[in-house]
């Protein structure tokens, strides 16, 4: 399962457990077709975001259309905002100023933990897939010829 959709059957059922009651299929959708069931949904969204696939490939996988596809990952992702407001979120004033507190303690504190002198902390970075934008597609096209962000990071010491 993990290499189809991302994540382990495991996690695959935590999520569904936690956002399904607000990826339940709406059977009140235009031309009255009813939509398919919350396990489709979730498929769909993970599917999308874990490999950067176009809602083409969707239609590949699971037999629904570009417009159905953009409407499961929207609602997944919705659903997801909703579900864990303290997981996925911008951080308040407070809370920056917070983490630039700590990060100034950790560079104060990384000579003695890794025994070099004047480093702020490590850097390490990965590529994410994502979609290709309309426009400026060559922008995004990494070294493994994907469409992709690179992502970096500093951890501290700890």
């Amino acid at each position: 399962m993990k290499n189809v959709f991302g994540v382990k059957r495991q996690t695959f059922s935590t999520i569904l457990r936690d956002v399904r009651t607000r990826l339940q299929p709406d059977n009140d959708s235009l031309f009255g077709r009813p939509e398919f069931p919350a396990e489709l949904q979730l498929a769909c969204g993970l599917h999308y975001l874990s490999k950067g696939v176009s809602y083409s490939v969707c239609l590949g996988t699971f037999g629904i259309g570009k417009s159905t596809a953009h409407k499961y990952v929207n609602k997944f992702i919705l659903a997801v905002k909703h579900t864990y407001p303290n997981v996925i979120r911008i951080p308040s004033c407070v809370e920056l100023d917070t983490m630039v507190q700590k990060t100034m303690n950790n560079f104060r504190r990384f000579p003695e933990v890794q025994g070099t002198a004047r480093v702020f902390g490590d850097v390490d970075g990965t590529h994410i897939n994502c979609p290709a934008p309309d426009n400026k597609r060559e922008k995004y096209i990494n070294r493994h010829r994907k469409y992709g962000l690179n992502v970096q990071g500093v951890v501290d010491p700890d």
